[in-house]
């Protein structure tokens, strides 16, 4: 027989989970929950604090706060996964080659899939990014969070969003941070980048899917410091 604490937090993820807590609702006080499940506040408390290191609440103290159903979507889910491969990275128990040969399986298809399934407002994003790309120093900090953006965004609109999540999770693994950085370089990603955001627009998902892998190739090249073949 679970212990009770176990209880109530299984009990409460599954209420989250099934939708009887809406995502930002609060949730009943300490007090009230007890009383609910006839349990000790302390039980109550120390069940609490597990769903709050799983990130399924938000526990925030003071007047006003309480225990807060997060957000729980594929991007939060991309963001999980990254924290999560970024320590294993850190470890030694991944290389970046195997990280950078996952992220072609992945993210050539995406760009395949996006030119298929991508709304107008994704494609005007992706023009956007592209546009803030051309006029940015090389040695600005929002150059890799641009990159990011621009895979994201490519990844959101292949439809999938276990594939978005998936791709999410590598591309904070493998940003542009890994690979040196200079004019010319900007010069070749930001060309790069172009014809791809030119195949999605155009709808030609062979051409997207082909673009995906020539950029990637060229960037795996530049983290090993050679040129492609």
């Amino acid at each position: 027989i679970a212990k009770p604490r176990a209880q109530v937090e299984e009990q409460l993820r599954a209420s989250i989970t099934s939708g009887a807590f809406e995502p930002g609702e609060r949730l009943p006080s300490e007090a009230q929950l007890a009383a609910g499940f006839r349990v000790s506040r302390s039980t109550v408390r120390e069940a609490l604090q597990t769903l709050s290191a799983e990130e399924i609440i938000n526990k925030i103290p003071g007047k006003g706060g309480g225990s807060f159903v997060n957000v729980i979507d594929h991007h939060q889910l991309g963001l999980t996964l990254k924290d999560s491969m970024d320590v294993i990275l850190a470890l030694g128990k991944l290389e970046h080659a195997e990280v950078s040969a996952v992220r072609e399986l992945l993210e050539e298809p995406a760009a395949s899939l996006a030119a298929t399934n991508g709304s107008e407002e994704q494609i005007a994003s992706l023009r956007e990014i592209l546009e803030r790309e051309r006029g940015i120093a090389v040695d600005d900090p929002a150059v890799s969070r641009l990159d990011a953006a621009f895979h994201m965004t490519i990844a959101d609109a292949s439809g999938n969003r276990l594939l978005s999540s998936l791709i999410t999770g590598l591309h904070g693994m493998a940003h542009p941070a890994l690979v040196p950085i200079s004019p010319e370089n900007a010069k070749k990603a930001w060309r790069q980048h172009s014809e791809l955001v030119k195949a999605i627009e155009s709808r030609n998902a062979e051409a997207a899917q082909k673009a995906m892998h020539s950029h990637l190739t060229w960037v795996e090249h530049q983290r090993l410091g050679s040129e492609p073949a």
